[in-house]
C-alpha cells in the first residue's frame, strides 16, 4: 500500500532565487552594455563619418574649383584666392577665397567676389595649403628698362642774381649734360621748369625751344628740334617757377647734352628770366645770349639762368626669370578633434598659373 502524494507547488529555496537574481543581473549588464556600444557606434556631428565626410565634401568643392583657376591673387598655407572664367555673365573673371582663421573650431570659409561668406565646414581643426610647383629658369634677352621721370640737370641760387629781360633782339639760352650712368643707351626730356616774371604791358609771347648745337662750341643753330609757347599774361610781377612740357625730345645720346633757348615773338618786352649773372659754374653746362635776334650767340662765363630739367633715362636689362607654374595643390582638411579623421587629396590645375611670390610652401 502507497503513501498518499502531496499535489501541493513547493516555493522556491533561497538558493534558487540568488540563483536567479545572478542571472538577471548578467542578462541587465550585456543589454546595458550593448545599448552603449550601439549609441557609441551611431556617430555625431563632429566625429567619425559625419565629420569625415563634411571634410570630403569641402575638400572636392575647392579641388574642383581649383581646377579650372586661370591666376591667384592669393596664396598662403590658410588663405587661397584665385580668379576663374566668368560665371555671373558680367563679363568678367570671378575671384574665388578660400579661408581658415586657424583658431581650432573656426570655420573654413568661401567667398565668390564680394558676395557674404559662407561656410564650407564647421568646426576645423586642421587645413593647410602647399603648391605643387613647376620651376623653370632662362635668361630673357637685353630690354629696354626706363627710369621713372627724375630731375636730370638743375641749378639755383640765391646770390648774385640778375633780370634777363627777352624783347625782339635780346635772346638768352642754356646748353646742360646731364651725368648718366654708365650703361645708360639714352635720355630724354619731359619738362624744363625756369623761374619767369611778367614784363611791362604783360601781353608778349616767348618761345622756349630746344635746338640743335655746334658740338664744338656748345651753342645753337637755328633748327628747332620742339618748343613751348609762354604766354606773358599767365606770369605774375614777380619770379615763380613755371613749368613746360616737352613730348618729342628723346631718343637722346648719354654722351651728348641738349641746349634750349628764350626766343622773343611779340611785345616790346615778351617776359624776364631769372638768371645768375656771376660766380656761377655748373658743371657740364654754360649759358649763352643774342643781342641780334639769334644771328649770333656768344657764351657769358660765370653766368648760368636758373632752371630745372626731367626726364627718363633708359639702360639695357638683361635678368635671369624664373618662371614658376602652379601644377597642383595638396589640401589637408581635418574636422573635429579626432586626428585619424584628417582628409587629403592633390587638386590638379587645368591652366597651371603662374606665381610671382609663393606665400606657402611648394612641394
Amino acid at each position: 500500500m502507497h503513501a498518499p502524494t502531496d499535489n501541493r507547488r513547493r516555493g522556491a529555496t533561497l538558493l534558487e532565487f540568488v540563483i536567479a537574481m545572478a542571472i538577471v543581473s548578467i542578462l541587465m549588464s550585456g543589454i546595458a552594455s550593448a545599448m552603449y556600444l550601439a549609441t557609441r557606434a551611431v556617430p555625431d556631428d563632429r566625429s567619425g563619418l559625419s565629420a569625415v565626410n563634411e571634410a570630403f565634401q569641402a575638400v572636392e568643392l575647392l579641388s574642383d574649383e581649383l581646377y579650372t583657376a586661370q591666376s591667384f591673387s592669393r596664396t598662403e598655407a590658410k588663405a587661397i584666392e584665385f580668379l576663374i572664367a566668368d560665371r555671373n555673365g558680367d563679363g568678367n573673371r570671378d575671384t574665388i577665397r578660400y579661408e581658415w582663421s586657424g583658431v581650432a573650431g573656426a570655420p573654413l570659409i568661401r567667398q565668390l567676389n564680394s558676395d557674404p561668406t559662407s561656410n564650407v565646414a564647421e568646426d576645423v581643426r586642421e587645413f593647410t595649403l602647399t603648391l605643387d610647383i613647376k620651376s623653370e629658369s632662362s635668361s630673357t634677352p637685353p630690354s629696354a628698362n626706363e627710369t621713372e621721370e627724375l630731375v636730370l640737370y638743375s641749378y639755383d641760387g640765391t646770390t648774385d642774381l640778375g633780370d634777363g629781360t627777352i624783347n625782339k633782339t635780346n635772346w638768352m639760352g642754356q646748353y646742360f649734360k646731364p651725368t648718366m650712368p654708365a650703361d645708360a643707351t639714352a635720355w630724354k626730356i619731359t619738362k624744363v621748369c625756369l623761374r619767369l616774371k611778367s614784363k611791362g604791358t604783360a601781353k608778349g609771347v616767348t618761345r622756349l625751344q630746344f635746338r640743335q648745337f655746334n658740338a664744338l662750341t656748345n651753342l645753337p643753330t637755328a633748327t628747332v628740334l620742339e618748343e613751348a609757347t609762354i604766354l606773358e599774361e599767365t606770369l605774375t610781377d614777380k619770379y615763380v617757377w613755371y613749368e613746360f612740357p616737352f613730348s618729342t625730345m628723346t631718343g637722346l645720346l648719354p654722351t651728348k647734352g641738349a641746349c634750349f633757348t628764350l626766343q622773343w615773338v611779340s611785345d616790346t618786352d615778351s617776359c624776364a628770366v631769372r638768371y645768375r649773372d656771376k660766380n656761377a659754374a655748373p658743371p657740364n653746362s654754360q649759358m649763352f645770349v643774342s643781342s641780334n635776334s639769334g644771328a649770333i650767340w656768344t657764351t657769358r662765363a660765370g653766368e648760368s639762368l636758373l632752371f630745372c630739367v626731367h626726364g627718363t633715362i633708359t639702360t639695357p636689362s638683361a635678368e635671369n626669370y624664373d618662371l614658376k607654374t602652379v601644377a597642383g595643390v595638396r589640401i589637408r582638411l581635418r574636422v573635429g578633434n579626432d586626428g585619424a579623421n584628417a582628409v587629403e587629396s592633390m587638386a590638379r590645375l587645368l591652366n597651371e598659373p603662374e606665381v610671382q611670390t609663393i606665400g606657402i610652401s611648394p612641394i
